[in-house]
């Protein structure tokens, strides 16, 4: 799970969330939380509570991804495809009021990543979750594109990838999906009604919600969310 801000029984809703999936499917489930906040200071790791002599006690792992603002150039060298994604909030979060800024290290972590001889899935999956992180103004996302169309065949070999899982501005249908696949992953199956509201969205809400799907909880969230668009 990833969670982007701290959380008042954020424990208990971890451990909750672990008994719901054991319920589900019956099989043992470690938990590792991805924390993303900037709070230095909470470090959630477990959940405990008692009454007349009956006891719970749940240990998870977490990584703190601020931890890792001081190691940019050994994440840079790594081959580990999780360090393209680390690489990819940390910068984010430090480019959220420098666009253009933002723009340069997308296209680097782009570059970058095509060039480590990552499997064409591998490829696929990191370039969808830098257009999920790393969101840019329409100008600038075109600009982009327009970058990368003129490396294709070069340093980018998968830019068709690229285009049709529908990062390419116009591509509101992957969009769609991606956003899709998020939230059914986030929140479980989504009802069909909700669906048909969320087909109803233009390419750019479908990016704010990209976005703000990683503080929702539940359904309910998400029809807040809806209800003010």
């Amino acid at each position: 799970e990833i969670q982007a801000r701290k959380e008042e029984k954020f424990e208990e809703r971890a451990f909750i969330y672990r008994y719901k999936i054991f319920e589900r499917y019956h099989q043992r489930v470690a938990t590792f939380i991805i924390l993303t906040d900037s709070n230095r200071n909470w470090r959630p790791s477990e959940y405990k509570t008692e009454l007349l002599g009956s006891e719970i006690s749940f240990k998870f792992r977490t990584v703190k991804l601020i931890d890792y603002e001081d190691r940019i150039e050994e994440l840079e060298k790594s081959s580990n495809p999780f360090a393209i994604a680390v690489l990819a909030i940390l910068k984010s979060k430090q480019t959220e009021k420098r666009m253009d800024v933002r723009y340069a290290e997308k296209f680097n972590l782009m570059r970058m990543l095509c060039l480590k001889g990552y499997s064409r899935k591998e490829i696929e999956g990191l370039l969808s979750f830098l257009d999920w992180i790393m969101v840019l103004p329409e100008e600038l996302e075109e600009k982009l594109q327009e970058e990368i169309i003129k490396m294709e065949g070069e340093a980018m070999p998968y830019v068709t990838s690229f285009e049709r899982i529908g990062i390419k501005k116009g591509k509101q249908e992957g969009e769609l999906l991606l956003v899709m696949r998020l939230l059914s992953k986030k929140l479980g199956p989504v009802p069909d009604e909700i669906k048909s509201k969320l087909e109803l969205l233009a390419i750019d809400k479908l990016e704010e919600l990209g976005e703000a799907l990683l503080d929702f909880h539940n359904l309910d969230d998400l029809k807040d969310w809806l209800s003010r668009r």
